[in-house]
């Protein structure tokens, strides 16, 4: 996924992760149709007003990642499920803290496994060139100075490119 539409994806999933489950106080088994549409609508709305604010802000801790989106989440959850603005929703509190918490808590595991991809990349890139050269120079066989090949009649890698006209 590219950088630019990642973390607005990964904000979306975590607002409407948080919203389902708080829609549904945790039990899973109760989940419907339209537990899924209103998380989802939840999800798009403050994952991209959330990735927009940070975005324009320049933001890179995680930690005030997760704080903005939990609170965008909050005051999106509190509109969609009253259908008025600045009207207080328990509910809401809960999946705004929800977000912000599986935000930061998603930050850390892909930190974590950028680290150990990037540590791990470095460990064989160290190694492969040492490998290659001894593998490429045992499978290349050995031509004497000024040899020709006895197929072509000319030294071998004489004549490879393009044909020049004259």
């Amino acid at each position: 996924m590219g950088k630019r539409i990642g973390p607005f994806v990964e904000n979306i999933v975590e607002s409407s992760a948080a919203c389902l489950i708080m829609m549904v106080q945790g039990n899973l088994l109760a989940l419907n149709l339209g537990h899924w549409l209103i998380a989802s609508e939840t999800g798009l709305a403050a994952g991209t007003i959330a990735g927009l604010v940070i975005l324009a802000a320049k933001i890179r801790r995680r930690w005030i990642i997760s704080i903005v989106l939990g609170l965008v989440t909050f005051a999106v959850d509190s509109v969609i499920h009253s259908g008025e603005w600045l009207t207080f929703v328990p509910g809401a509190v809960m999946t705004g803290l929800g977000a912000a918490l599986l935000s930061f808590l998603a930050g850390l595991a892909l930190r974590r496994f950028r680290a150990k991809r990037k540590a791990d990349h470095a460990l064989e890139s160290a190694a492969r060139p040492k490998a290659t050269a001894a593998l490429e120079s045992a499978a290349r066989p050995k031509a004497a100075a000024g040899a020709k090949s006895p197929a072509l009649g000319h030294p071998p890698g004489a004549g490879l490119g393009r044909a020049r006209k004259t």
